[in-house]
């Protein structure tokens, strides 16, 4: 039985004898009763069924669902690997694409959700025949119209050598009533769709102990006002408050003591005295008086020297969402979205005059990508963060 408690993973083992005449019985008793009256938090089950295609069926079935290709239960032997989990693996078959999906109705769980206190955890293992072929894993948080709130998407994966585990924690977002998770394979060679899929899972991680109801960034100037509110607060130390300038590298600003543990809205606030020219992004990292620690959602907000020419609203913005961009100049010019491995991912003309531009984003992998405006007046970039 794996439990938790005050932030240590653990195992015990409780056996109880059967002979009630030994006096010992009474201490194995009073031991499990003072285990079971600890907080404890119970790991949940897998919530996808046949996760390792041990089911030895072909379509795979128990919930999977074949959107496309000739999905079967593989046994791991002779020209295909072994499997990471059991016998058996994910074979896409020879289509390509080819896809596999699974919905996990998580409405039972809505008011932990809906608090915007729940966290998901995924799990999954990858890999191909000889380097060539792909995998891909995509989770997405829907809501029960099919509306996709949040999605991870792991981007195609080519590794022979070995399986690859590629994982995922976020916290639901609130109306999340359905978690699909995707198992995608990519034929790049060959006759055979060589990207398998094993040891997908999918389990409910802790329930968050703060629920923050709001966290927001104000420009004032020459600073930058943080302000955060939470619903409740559960053996909270405080916050510490970081700062980064490209996304990846933080900094330590600030710790502000928390409430403790508390059932009222309480209100926080820090402000920010030199934030850098261009992009800054701030995070919270939510500290318990026992060393456990979450980070809070990242938000960003643009401060402008004379080199920058335009800004970006919002910042991060969604998988797929629109874009505001401001100019500062009316030139005209060209933008660009080039992802960090340098891959142009959108290109727009900018008219003369025109000050303004709404663009809708395709859906792109999660990350931080660099927008350029070309002008007759010089090259202008900024980050942006896309979740």
């Amino acid at each position: 039985m794996k439990i938790q408690a005050s932030g240590t993973q653990f195992f015990h083992f409780i056996k109880i004898r059967q002979n009630m005449k030994n006096s010992t019985v009474l201490q194995w008793l009073a031991t499990a009763l003072f285990i079971l009256s600890c907080p404890l938090l119970f790991y949940a089950q897998n919530l996808l069924s046949n996760q390792s295609c041990e089911s030895g069926s072909t379509p795979p079935g128990s919930n999977w669902v074949e959107v496309s290709g000739g999905w079967t239960c593989q046994a791991g032997s002779g020209v295909f690997p072994p499997a990471q989990d059991g016998s058996y693996l994910f074979f896409a078959g020879t289509s390509t694409p080819a896809e596999l999906r699974q919905d996990v109705d998580v409405s039972g769980n809505a008011t932990n959700i809906d608090s915007g206190n729940q966290e998901y955890v995924f799990s999954s293992y990858v890999r191909d025949y000889s380097g060539n072929d792909q995998s891909q894993v995509i989770v997405e948080y829907r809501k029960a119209d099919g509306t996709v709130l949040s999605t991870y998407d792991s981007g195609p994966y080519a590794q022979s050598a070995s399986w690859q585990n590629i994982t995922d924690t976020r916290t639901a977002p609130v109306g999340t009533r359905v978690i699909r998770v995707r198992l995608i394979s990519l034929r790049q060679a060959g006759s055979d769709n060589d990207g398998y899929h094993d040891n997908v899972s999918l389990t409910l991680g802790s329930l968050l102990p703060v629920e923050l109801t709001y966290f927001g960034a104000k420009n004032m100037g020459q600073n930058t006002l943080l302000t955060w509110q939470t619903s409740s607060e559960t053996n909270n130390a405080g916050f510490q408050i970081q700062h980064s300038t490209n996304g990846r590298d933080w900094k330590n600003l600030q710790f502000i003591d928390g409430r403790g543990t508390t059932d009222k809205e309480q209100d926080y606030s820090y402000r920010h005295l030199a934030p850098q020219a261009g992009i800054n992004y701030y995070r919270l990292r939510q500290m318990d008086f026992d060393g456990a620690h979450k980070f809070s959602k990242t938000i960003s907000i643009s401060f402008h020297g004379n080199e920058n020419g335009f800004s970006l609203l919002p910042n991060p913005v969604g998988n797929g969402g629109k874009l505001s961009v401001r100019f500062d100049h009316e030139n005209e010019g060209t933008l660009n979205v080039f992802s960090f491995t340098g891959q142009r991912v959108y290109h727009r003309a900018v008219n003369e005059g025109q000050l303004d531009l709404n663009v809708r984003l395709p859906h792109l992998p999660q990350g931080i990508y660099m927008v350029e405006w070309l002008t007759g007046q010089g090259r202008f970039v900024e980050k942006l963060m896309i979740e």
